[in-house]
């Protein structure tokens, strides 16, 4: 009888620690992920080798979707470039804080989410306006670029090399309550578009095709 009595002990308390796990990963928020990007190490900030006349082209997009108890008004973001068949650069939101004709410098970064913003990477280290870095912190700095178009970038404060045709990418499913049951799937993106000539990149919505 004793036992039997330890081991219907054991097993309560099994079952106990089993419970409150379950209760613990219920809970949980999403966790940034792990970019699947080699770490920069003894790299040197504010440096650019891009060849004269060439022009890297980076993305950050952001997109999340409201469960049907948040009551979120759906949108859709507007376009803010296009890369057609022959490989050319569309950019169809004037560059902020330059105009159309003049040069993006080291290059152009989308930052695409609802509001979406089309920046000139005037000089290196270049840093998203403090309003943004402060608050959505994935993507805060690009601290260098060699003359293949392979960046340095800070992604959730650490340093990771991001190589032409590379992307980093993270998804999840958040708790935002109130109101009750809600919840908000997210995914996230940052790609490295490689290098443009400028005789590649134009500005304006691109001509319909035949």
């Amino acid at each position: 009888m004793q036992a039997g009595g330890i081991l219907s002990n054991k097993m309560k308390i099994k079952f106990l620690l089993s419970f409150l796990i379950f209760l613990s990963l219920q809970g949980c928020s999403s966790t940034p992920a792990t970019p699947s990007l080699a770490r920069a190490v003894n790299f040197e900030k504010g440096v650019s080798k891009i060849p004269e006349g060439y022009y890297l082209f980076l993305e950050f997009r952001y997109r999340d979707v409201c469960s049907d108890k948040c009551n979120c008004a759906p949108e859709a973001p507007a376009p803010l470039y296009e890369i057609n068949s022959a490989g050319e650069l569309w950019i169809e939101r004037g560059l902020e804080g330059l105009s159309t004709s003049s040069s993006p410098g080291i290059g152009i970064f989308v930052f695409n989410n609802w509001g979406g913003r089309v920046y000139a990477m005037d000089a290196l280290p270049f840093t998203l306006q403090p309003g943004l870095a402060a608050s959505d912190p994935i993507i805060a700095n690009v601290y260098n670029v060699d003359a293949e178009g392979i960046a340095v970038v800070e992604i959730y404060g650490e340093a990771y090399i991001i190589k032409p045709g590379q992307s980093w990418t993270d998804s999840g499913d958040m708790k935002r309550e109130p109101p009750a049951g809600c919840h908000i799937s997210y995914s996230a993106s940052l790609t490295n578009f490689g290098l443009f000539s400028q005789a590649q990149i134009h500005f304006g919505y691109p001509p319909a095709q035949p």
